[in-house]
């Protein structure tokens, strides 16, 4: 099976709302190039063929019609620092947060 669109729950096509649902969690590093083979938190394997700089995010749906499934992404908490500044210049602080393990 490959998936070449992704939708949302509230513009799932007619014929997908009444199909069993499923999850496949991602993390902010796992890999979309080209087109992966992946396997959803239920065992159904399927292949992404998604246009180059997709970004798949927590609520997004693929539907997989072979299967009559709808896979519904969900995000992996990931662990992160959050930096404040102890002395405001300005009166006002803003937080720095970043994903621990990014090159960011």
């Amino acid at each position: 099976m490959v998936i070449e669109a992704i939708h949302r729950e509230d513009a799932l096509p007619a014929t997908a709302r009444g199909y069993a649902r499923d999850t496949i969690t991602l993390g902010w590093e796992d890999p979309l190039h080209g087109s992966p083979r992946r396997r959803s938190d239920g065992g159904t394997a399927f292949r992404l063929s998604l246009p180059r700089g997709t970004i798949l995010r927590g609520g997004d749906c693929l539907v997989l019609d072979e299967a009559r499934a709808v896979v519904v992404v969900v995000e992996r908490p990931e662990p992160v620092f959050l930096i404040e500044s102890r002395t405001p210049s300005s009166g006002t602080s803003t937080p720095i947060t970043s994903a621990i393990g990014t090159s960011q």
